[in-house]
């Protein structure tokens, strides 16, 4: 597991802890942006996927402890569903970092801006499109 994270632009050494986990995150010294890779980010979504499936579960054993007229444990696993829910990001980014370690790489906010305003148009040209077709119809 990666304890660290290298600036890719000055080399600068930045230490991984509790506190420091992040998806994105800049260098202090010469302020370049760094994200999650994508093989990084589809493991922290399998984690974040684990994390709703015991949520959901934890809801069930509650709802069925519903039946036996036990509040308190049920007031107890709805108020820790709603905890983990509440944090399930950090959560699962830190399980992802635990069991598998992060990765970062450059990020560039300005490409990623550009690319989703050219799926934008590209989605509104389609619906567009589909519209017209309807319209011949």
């Amino acid at each position: 597991m990666k304890t660290e994270v290298r600036c890719y632009k000055c080399g600068k050494e930045y230490p991984l802890t509790n506190k420091t986990i992040h998806e994105h995150i800049s260098c202090d010294h010469c302020h370049s942006h760094m994200r999650i890779t994508r093989a990084t980010e589809r493991k922290f979504q399998v984690m974040r996927y684990l994390l709703v499936f015991v949520v959901c579960m934890t809801l069930a054993f509650g709802i069925s402890m519903f039946e036996k007229r036990n509040y308190i444990v049920l007031l107890l696993v709805f108020s820790t569903a709603m905890a983990v829910a509440l944090i399930a990001d950090k959560i699962g980014l830190w399980l992802t970092w635990k069991i598998f370690g992060l990765e970062y790489e450059e990020d560039h906010p300005e490409e990623r801006a550009r690319l989703r305003k050219e799926e934008e148009r590209e989605k509104a040209r389609r619906k567009a499109e589909k519209q017209r077709r309807k319209g011949k119809k």
